[in-house]
């Protein structure tokens, strides 16, 4: 029988196990895996608001952490505490991985290429393979999600429908024939790869126009594209390829990222922050190193669909 349906266990089902022993400081208590952490702090420590809450576990460690050094806090405000901890960990984590992006030594998932940085690993497996995970700016711990879908793949069982075959060769051709080279988005272990994940809800990707990352059609996660995109300017209507709308912002509007970015010390994420500040107030001016924007992290999410300028930014 040359195709098999998964019997044993399923991946999505495979418990979260933590390198580093989480504890809670009220009861001490000790916990290696990320659930049973959340579990506890609903079931013992009334923290009911994770029940409500999408990838609650996401933030278990930081809401932990809250609980050993603030005192005398609610649990609503603990948990806010949390989520804002939770997504500037996961965005610094991002940065640094970024940085060192050009020096990894990357290999391709299905075949032999190696040696690829980060973004030729994207290109690579979006346009050799149709593995498309969502966009590089979007994803985190790269090689931790590399890992989990070869361990999918040498148990020779479909990334997406999960069902498993006799070699690899039939496994392959079956994610060819149905366009399986991607993963499923029920699979919960694979939440914390995506910074959108991290968000507080009250700045959700449907508040602030973004595209789900988890679309569950047979169409996959199409949020890179094999096409130009035009970059609508940050003052105007006009659209120009991303890097010309730099230069028709500097020449139509006065308003030289490149020169802001280089004068203001901005990093990426400083500028993006930027971006989606002057689109939304169209102001050309930048607020001043005390304003809330610069802290606030719904200014780090697109204030267009798939804006295409933010794919450009680069560190100063």
């Amino acid at each position: 029988m040359e195709r098999q349906s998964r019997t044993n266990r399923t991946f999505c089902q495979i418990p979260i196990v933590l390198l580093k022993m989480l504890h809670c400081p009220r009861d001490n208590s000790k916990f290696n895996k990320l659930k049973d952490a959340t579990d506890h702090l609903i079931n013992i420590h009334n923290f009911n608001e994770l029940q409500h809450l999408k990838n609650a576990t996401l933030c278990t460690p930081e809401l932990l952490d809250a609980l050993a050094k603030v005192d005398g806090s609610t649990n609503d405000t603990l948990l806010q505490l949390a989520q804002k901890n939770a997504l500037n960990r996961v965005l610094q984590d991002q940065q640094e991985e970024r940085q060192k992006g050009e020096t990894l030594k990357l290999s391709c998932l299905f075949c032999p290429t190696k040696h690829l940085s980060r973004l030729q690993w994207f290109e690579h497996s979006f346009k050799k393979h149709d593995f498309n995970i969502g966009r590089p700016d979007n994803v985190v711990y790269l090689n931790e999600f590399i890992d989990l879908v070869k361990i999918e793949l040498n148990d020779l069982s479909c990334i997406c429908c999960h069902s498993r075959f006799s070699s690899r060769h039939l496994l392959l051709q079956h994610m060819r024939q149905k366009r399986h080279f991607r993963v499923d988005p029920k699979m919960s272990n694979f939440d914390k790869f995506y910074v959108v994940n991290y968000l507080p809800p009250e700045n959700s990707s449907k508040d602030l126009n973004i595209g789900e990352e988890s679309d569950k059609s047979d169409s996959g996660w199409s949020d890179l594209e094999d096409e130009i995109v035009l970059a609508q300017c940050v003052f105007c209507p006009l659209k120009f390829e991303a890097f010309a709308c730099l230069d028709h912002l500097k020449n139509a509007h006065n308003y030289d990222l490149i020169k802001i970015q280089r004068v203001h010390h901005l990093d990426v994420y400083g500028t993006i922050r930027l971006i989606n500040y002057a689109r939304e107030t169209k102001s050309n001016k930048v607020p001043p190193p005390s304003d809330v924007m610069w802290e606030d992290p719904k200014w780090l999410f697109p204030r267009i669909p798939d804006d295409a300028l933010l794919t450009v930014i680069d560190e100063p």
